[in-house]
């Protein structure tokens, strides 16, 4: 396990929580907004807020990416692992994203936090065997999560004054 890491062993693969103190977060802030303001949204789980398509061919992105896909990869001790999909998602108050999953079994999803403010939402995951079992976490700047592509979960809607920023993914 890498440092700077939990582990929950709470779903199918378990969850995992990583802090990344070395990214730039204003920079992918500024591509966040730049995203946004040129390329519509999307609707999927997001309620009140913006989701933007794919954008993993966004160049300003690469370096993330290659950060995200060797914190997986040394994850799961899986070289093969590789993000296929990824997205912005910008909720300003009052946004949600509403109960989901990502749906593939042998794959891995993420959602690295930019910006979250106090009452912006919790990560709220759920125990596929025991759907009444849930899990809150409250995710900060460079929090980062991996769990599995099939477990549910949603993020509560955003109670502050401020957007909350992710960028979301999955490995196939």
């Amino acid at each position: 396990m890498q440092e700077n890491s939990k582990y929950y062993p709470i779903t199918h693969l378990g969850l995992y929580e990583f802090y990344l103190d070395t990214i730039d977060i204003n920079n992918l802030i500024d591509i966040c907004y730049k995203t946004k303001s040129k390329i519509p949204s999307t609707i999927l789980s997001n309620v009140n807020g913006y989701q933007s398509p794919c954008v993993l061919k966004n160049k300003n992105l690469f370096s993330l990416v290659e950060v995200l896909n060797k914190t997986c990869q040394n994850t799961h001790n899986n070289p093969n692992f590789h993000i296929n999909k990824l997205w912005i998602n910008i909720s300003p108050p009052s946004a949600h994203n509403q109960i989901h999953n990502h749906g593939k079994l042998n794959e891995v999803s993420g959602v690295l936090y930019l910006q979250c403010p106090p009452n912006s939402g919790n990560f709220i995951m759920y125990n596929n065997i025991d759907f009444n079992t849930r899990y809150n976490f409250t995710p900060s700047p460079k929090t980062l999560f991996l769990f599995s592509s099939i477990s549910y979960h949603l993020v509560e809607p955003n109670l502050s004054q401020e957007d909350r920023i992710s960028i979301a993914f999955n490995y196939g």
